[in-house]
């Protein structure tokens, strides 16, 4: 059960969204930390504790083997002993007991010599420390060695920590290699999935690498192609019958004006209206089956919309804030389409309707906003999706084709811009059109 817990509340450490390299890396980082503290802990205990407790037994066997030969030696056979003592094994003898202050280390190499030390000796022993930090133990029989404060297994656990650290390191860039090498086969194709659309010239994937990335490959391109013969299928068929609609539109057309003048014109309005309404209808329908890419020209934003707005409603008002553009890189036809889509359809909808464009360095955004009833949160993304209308009666006058919308949406798609639906501050629709903004390049 224990266990069991614990794997769960690891997993939910793991990111659970992000890139193969950001999450490879989050497991593989994490997972050389545990290497990392398993080895230590390993170390500790099978190398570090065990090196330590030797070490300190061996430090005070010699410090009492070598008090005990000090007095069985004559005294003029002292000095001589004291200075091999000294060359061979780094201990200072002295007949001159210290009075010194106590070391405050807490290394447990200090802890387990001074019990070592206590042990042979049976009684209790301070190591102390001088101003220079040599270290002094006064033993029984008024003897006292002094020797360096460097630990002597301290080079050997250095060794073997660089050794781990090398080794996680290494572990760490062969993994973000092989990682790297794995996810970038699978960002192409991410970024070729982004920018298709259908509607323009698609540039196959190439089909090289490992044979799983060769399988995705070949499966996207054959997907791409279907989808272009798709489209291309659609585009004809819709201009075939938008063509022949057409034809018998302008047949009953010509034919009203043929009508006698005894009929009544409240009927002959009404059967205008009618066609006038099927003809927006089929265009509507041809334009957004059509969905053609447009080729981005030199156009002065600035005109642009407010001819467009104002072919609309030369009332409405353009509010225009930010960068001053002079000639932008854009399509020009698919932004007057949009523009001019968003502004009847607030038109429709609300009496109130003005135009807030703000133009920084990197992209424009056009705010169409009215002061009608608003479109309800669940129904803004609903409302993008072609022949959908919150308007039930059906009318075309009042709730328009059920294409507006759809048809920017499409445009969006296509060229790479963004279109949200918001609410006005009068509680009406703020429909957000974002343009990222490309100078043209100049002409040599």
């Amino acid at each position: 059960m224990g266990q069991g817990v614990y794997v769960l509340s690891l997993s939910r450490l793991i990111p659970h969204s992000g890139s193969i390299l950001a999450r490879t890396s989050f497991v593989t980082v994490a997972s050389a930390l545990v290497v990392a503290a398993t080895a230590t802990v390993s170390l500790n205990l099978f190398a570090l504790e065990p090196l330590t407790k030797r070490s300190a037994a061996d430090k005070a066997d010699l410090m009492t083997m070598t008090a005990n030969m000090w007095f069985e030696l004559i005294p003029k056979r002292r000095p001589p002993y004291a200075h091999a003592i000294d060359a061979q094994h780094q201990l200072i003898l002295s007949e001159d007991p210290k009075e010194l202050p106590i070391l405050k280390s807490r290394h447990r190499y200090y802890r387990l010599l001074k019990n070592e030390l206590e042990k042979r000796v049976g009684e209790p022993i301070e190591i102390m420390q001088d101003e220079d930090k040599t270290l002094w133990v006064n033993l029984p029989s008024s003897l006292c060695v002094g020797f360096s404060p460097d630990l002597p297994h301290v080079q050997q656990v250095f060794v073997g920590l660089s050794l781990l650290g090398v080794v996680v390191a290494i572990m760490l860039v062969i993994s973000f290699l092989v990682v790297r090498r794995i996810s970038r086969p699978l960002e192409e194709v991410a970024e070729a999935a982004a920018t298709f659309r259908g509607v323009t010239t698609f540039d196959p994937l190439p089909e090289k690498g490992l044979d799983e990335f060769v399988l995705l490959a070949k499966s996207f391109n054959r997907m791409a192609q279907e989808i272009e013969t798709l489209i291309a299928n659609r585009t004809t068929l819709s201009a075939g019958i938008s063509h022949d609609l057409r034809t018998p539109l302008t047949r009953m057309t010509l034919a009203l004006e043929l009508l006698p003048d005894n009929v009544d014109p409240k009927l002959v309005k009404r059967f205008r209206e009618n066609l006038a309404s099927m003809d927006a209808l089929i265009t509507d329908a041809a334009y957004f089956a059509r969905g053609e890419a447009e080729k981005a020209t030199k156009t002065n934003l600035r005109r642009l919309v407010r001819a467009t707005v104002q072919s609309v409603d030369e009332d409405i008002q353009v509010r225009w804030t930010g960068a001053q553009t002079k000639e932008i890189s854009l399509a020009r036809g698919a932004l007057e389409r949009c523009i001019s889509n968003l502004v009847v359809n607030a038109k429709r909808h609300a009496k109130g309707v003005r135009v807030e464009v703000l133009v920084t360095d990197e992209q424009s955004e056009f705010h169409v906003l009215d002061d009608g009833p608003g479109i309800p949160k669940k129904d803004r993304i609903r409302v993008l999706q072609p022949f959908v209308r919150l308007e039930e009666s059906r009318n075309v006058n009042t709730g328009g084709s059920g294409l507006g919308l759809a048809i920017v949406a499409q445009l969006c798609q296509i060229h790479g811009w963004e279109i949200a639906l918001g609410e006005s501050e009068t509680g009406g629709t703020d429909a957000v059109l974002v343009v990222p903004l490309t100078k043209p390049k100049s002409s040599d």
